[in-house]
């Protein structure tokens, strides 16, 4: 902002004259010390002082060193080093209006009594503005060691004003222990006056042209100087915190502006030695009165100086950090506005509703467009007055603007950039157009804002093969054909456009190969599509809001989307030094609204080579997909909300995406998700609440994936759907903190899916007519992961959770895990978890609770088909109770060589001829059945039954428990080993190994355990008793 100035009566030349005279007494003053000292020599001739006994000599307490010239340490000849400071000096001061933050370097080389140094400084402001200094200097003491001089000079780079100012310096100082003096002379260079800022306003028209004014401020460096004196506090704790006070005086002065003239004072000192406190007071007519304050911590290689002579060798240099500049503020009135395209003044041709023959000046306007674009003077910028209305189809001329009064557009000025046109804010009725063609066509460098265009018999706008064109606040409504055509057309722009109904499309746009924007576009019941592009290989981009409802067709279709690839041979015949370049066609959209209930589709892609990404979706359909996708091969959404109502939220097939939303909803119809042949991910996060990813209900199937992508489903609703998930083929399949009701057939029945993840989620009410919940299998070999964690289930109907091979699958190897899941078994017959698998196995069935009370139930059912592969399994720590009849804990049957781990189970029986573990191994293999404890609590049961074991397998019993003791009327059984198979016949004596270290326990057991007569070899422990 200004700052009132006064003048001085003296000129800038006699003030430096007599600077130079008080600095040459001052010099000549600072080489005695103070007070009543005197001249004296001791036996030496070296200069001395007298002793004083009642003032000892000042120490700085905290360093532990003399302050005084006495007792002085001793100071290298020569030495090197960087000190360093960094700070904050708050609250306007002189010559600056915010505060700062400087850092500073002082490289030095010390020999002696002499320092040559340099001080490199930058400082950025409060504003965000930042400048720099540079300087070198010498220092010396004179050889009697009463006083020290220097000299510097600097150059300094300042942009706190937002434009860069320059100048150099020389400063001076002299100084003795106590006392100080120092100054600066400051000289501008470069460019010295610049203007810091400056708006338009007041724009207007007069006859043709356009006028405005200009507010300017201006910024102009100044010279000058300062001169400063500066005294040490006496006394110990002044001393010791190095307290010091500074008093001085300022004069700057520029060309026709007034002088600045001042005064300042200023007090530091240091809390520790390395940090310094300092508060200065400023006070001149041009920048008032400031107090500031501020503080700093200083650092280097070598130990802090002191405030002795040799110390203050090592001082920052003071000066200002600031290029000084004087600032005012201008007013130009009465510009008249230059067209860039012309390097003339604008020509505007005025266009009204009650115009007669007329001139085309706002008081005696034109009636129709046609009259003004052939006025004498040509015209620039037609402007049409607020209430008049168009019977003509526009055809724009190169370099030509069409402008509705009203239009809050602006135009550029060659000179002051920006300038808004006048009559902006009128609150008439805005201008109308209605065509017997098409509405307004572009040309090259034209621009239409600020008109309705009504009921044209063609489209609305045409820009064909035009090169930069701008639209913007325009409504369109009825146009008989597409309301806005872009075709073949470079750099256009279109802005804040409304469409209101229509034959075709809303917005066409075909054949780009360069740049499109658009802008906050709003398009409601048009026929066709809401936008509609179709080929070309250029960037498209919506920024902003683009919101469609009720298109006829699709909300957003895109197709034919190119990816250009040029090889340029160099004209040899070598390929090596061909040189390809790729240009994708790219279309961004920042935020996609759609509301299309009558039947249309929200976004709608087909055969596209190129990239097609929306930042954010908000898609509401009816009777057709939010998202349908054909042939693409790359399609992003980032985030945001689906939902379709009789017909998938998203339709996706031969595709390549990348799609993420925080909710999905989907209702009734085939499917809610529909995957065929696509690669990449779909992704539901939720908001991390239960049921906040949104729902799929009532479909026939709710996931369709045929060779699909990975699709992660997060706190996504399942309800009365037929199937929730059928896969043949797929990355993956994951889902989390769902809720799965009413599910008539099957929940998942998944085929060659390379990762199923089913954990956190709730299965209740679910009919499953096909006796399975989760089917898991294979016909293809690979590598396949299935897991089903921490899950709760209801009456469950038939096998939960069947994982198995096919023909064709044999060989495809598994990772399985089935943990921590809660299983209510409500079905005869029915399985919490089966594995029947031919391959390489890895499974874990790990802390599960299973309960069960119908007949035949098994909680955990392990089998492998013949193979030469490897399994290996881990069952442990799993809660097991069933009350009915013939039940079975874990039923494994290996028919590959295993090793198997059956432990720290607990089982309980409430129905008659239950079996705890029950075991078939048909290759030798080792299993280990430990800590496991079996109850039975009605009778008839089986601790552990080994039905057959291949010779040469090993038997590893330790610290089971089994509990018979509860009824005696059926017959019980502890462990059993039933047979010993022999795959090989040549062996005769085929054998079994038992170990035992621990004694297993058995209770109550008509049988407490039964081998056959020959083949049990090593060591069983029952009750303490080796019975092998």
């Amino acid at each position: 902002m200004p700052r009132p100035s006064h003048t001085l009566p003296v000129s800038f030349v006699t003030r430096a004259a007599n600077l130079r005279t008080w600095c040459l007494l001052l010099a000549a003053l600072l080489a005695f010390p103070c007070g009543t000292a005197v001249r004296a020599e001791d036996e030496s001739g070296a200069l001395s002082f007298p002793e004083t006994e009642d003032e000892p000599e000042p120490t700085a307490s905290y360093s532990g060193k003399s302050a005084g010239s006495g007792q002085k340490a001793k100071q290298p000849d020569k030495m090197s080093g960087i000190d360093g400071r960094i700070g904050f000096i708050g609250l306007p001061t002189f010559g600056r209006d915010d505060s700062i933050v400087p850092i500073e370097l002082f490289p030095y080389l010390q020999m002696d009594k002499q320092i040559l140094f340099g001080d490199f400084r930058g400082f950025i402001g409060t504003n965000g503005k930042v400048g720099g200094n540079a300087g070198v200097g010498f220092r010396f003491i004179e050889p009697n060691d009463i006083a020290l001089f220097g000299v510097n000079g600097f150059y300094d780079a300042d942009n706190s004003t937002g434009k860069t100012f320059q100048q150099l310096s020389v400063g001076w100082e002299a100084r003795t222990r106590m006392l100080g003096a120092f100054g600066n002379v400051y000289i501008p260079v470069g460019k010295t006056d610049q203007v810091i800022s400056s708006y338009n306003f007041n724009e207007r028209f007069d006859n043709h042209s356009i006028l405005f004014d200009v507010s300017s401020l201006t910024g102009q460096s100044m010279s000058g100087m300062d001169l400063n004196f500066q005294a040490f506090l006496p006394g110990d704790f002044a001393q010791a915190h190095q307290i010091q006070a500074t008093a001085g005086w300022y004069s700057f002065q520029a060309t026709n502006v007034d002088s600045i003239n001042g005064y300042k004072m200023q007090l530091q000192g240091n809390i520790v030695p390395a940090l310094t406190m300092l508060t200065m007071l400023t006070h001149d007519k041009t920048f008032g009165t400031n107090f500031s304050i501020g503080g700093f911590f200083r650092f280097g290689t070598r130990e802090l100086p002191d405030i002795d002579l040799n110390g203050q060798l090592r001082r920052f240099v003071d000066r200002n950090y600031n290029v000084i500049v004087s600032q005012k503020r201008e007013i130009q009135s009465g510009l008249e506005a230059i067209n860039p395209l012309t390097g003339n003044a604008y020509v505007v041709q005025h266009v009204g509703a009650n115009g007669g023959a007329g001139t085309g000046t706002e008081a005696d306007p034109y009636t129709s467009v046609g009259d003004a674009q052939n006025a004498p003077g040509g015209a620039d910028i037609i402007f049409v007055e607020q209430g008049t209305t168009l019977n003509e189809s526009i055809v724009l001329a190169n370099g030509q603007s069409l402008f509705g009064e009203g239009a809050n557009v602006t135009v550029n000025d060659s000179r002051y950039g920006a300038i808004r046109l006048p009559g902006a804010a009128s609150t008439g009725a805005t201008p109308i157009i209605t065509a017997p063609g098409d509405g307004v066509t572009m040309a090259n460098n034209t621009r239409l804002a600020g008109f309705m265009i009504q009921d044209t018999i063609g489209r609305g706008i045409v820009a064909n093969n035009v090169n930069k064109f701008k639209i913007e606040d325009v409504t369109i409504e009825d146009a008989g054909a597409e309301g806005i055509w872009v075709s073949d057309s470079k750099a256009g722009t279109i802005s804040d456009v409304t469409i209101n109904g229509g034959a075709s499309d809303g917005i066409a746009i075909i054949g780009i190969d360069d740049v499109l924007t658009l802008n906050d576009i709003y398009i409601n019941g048009v026929a066709g599509n809401g936008v509609n592009i179709g080929g070309g290989h250029g960037s498209i981009y919506f920024h902003d809001d683009l919101i469609v409802q009720n298109a006829g067709q699709a909300a957003f279709a895109v197709s034919n989307l190119e990816t250009l690839v040029v090889v340029d041979d160099k004209g040899t015949p070598a390929v090596a030094d061909d040189v390809t370049t790729t240009t994708t066609g790219l279309v961004s959209v920042d935020k996609l609204v759609v509301r299309n209930t009558t039947g249309g589709k929200g976004i709608s892609l087909d055969h596209n080579e190129g990239i097609i990404g929306f930042s954010a979706v908000d898609i509401e359909t009816a009777n057709a997909s939010s998202v349908y996708v054909r042939d693409t091969e790359n399609m992003q959404i980032l985030n945001g909300y689906l939902t379709s109502t009789n017909a998938a939220a998203a339709d996706i097939d031969g595709s390549g995406i990348n799609i993420a939303l925080t909710k999905l909803q989907a209702t009734g119809g085939q499917n809610g998700l529909r995957f065929v042949d696509t690669t990449g991910q779909f992704t539901v996060y939720g908001t991390g609440d239960l049921g906040t990813g949104g729902k799929i209900m009532s479909t026939n199937t709710a996931i369709y994936m045929e060779d699909g992508p990975g699709v992660a489903l997060q706190t996504v609703d399942f309800a009365s759907n037929g199937t929730v998930a059928y896969v043949n083929g797929g990355d993956s399949l994951i889902i989390t903190g769902s809720n799965i009701t009413q599910t008539a057939n099957t929940i998942i029945d998944a085929t060659n899916l390379t990762m199923l993840q089913v954990y956190d989620s709730q299965f209740t009410n679910n009919a499953l007519s096909s006796g399975t919940g989760i089917l898991f299998q294979a016909n293809t070999t690979g590598s396949y992961t299935a897991s089903v964690t921490n899950n709760t289930v209801v009456d469950a109907k038939g096998t939960f959770f069947k994982t198995q091979t096919l023909a064709g699958g044999e060989g495809a190897s598994l990772a399985y895990s089935f943990q921590s899941n809660e299983i209510a078994l409500g079905s005869a017959n029915g399985v919490a978890a089966s594995v029947d698998w031919t391959g390489p196995l890895t499974a874990y069935m790990i802390s599960n609770k299973i309960t069960g009370s119908l007949g035949n139930q098994t909680a955990l059912r392990l089998h492998t088909g013949s193979s030469t592969s490897q399994a290996q399994a881990l069952i442990t720590q799993n809660t097991i109770t069933l009350a009915g009849d013939s039940s079975t804990g874990v039923d494994i049957d290996m028919g590959s060589t295993s090793t198997l781990y059956v432990t720290s189970n607990a089982i309980t029986f409430n129905g008659l001829n239950g079996t705890g573990v029950r075991s078939t191994l048909r290759k030798a293999g080792g299993m280990n059945v430990s800590g496991n404890i079996i109850i039975d609590n009605l009778g008839g049961a089986t601790g552990i039954l080994f039905d057959s074991v291949e010779h040469l397998s090993t038997l590893v019993l330790n610290s089971n428990s089994i509990d018979l003791s509860h009824a005696s009327t059926f017959v019980d059984r502890g462990i059993v080993l039933s047979a010993i198979s022999n795959a090989d016949a040549n062996v005769t004596s085929p054998f079994v190994t038992f170990v035992s270290t621990a004694s297993n326990t058995v209770q109550g057991a008509t049988t407490s355990y039964t081998l056959p007569a020959t083949g049990a070899r090593g060591t069983l422990l029952i009750n303490n008793i080796s019975v092998q």
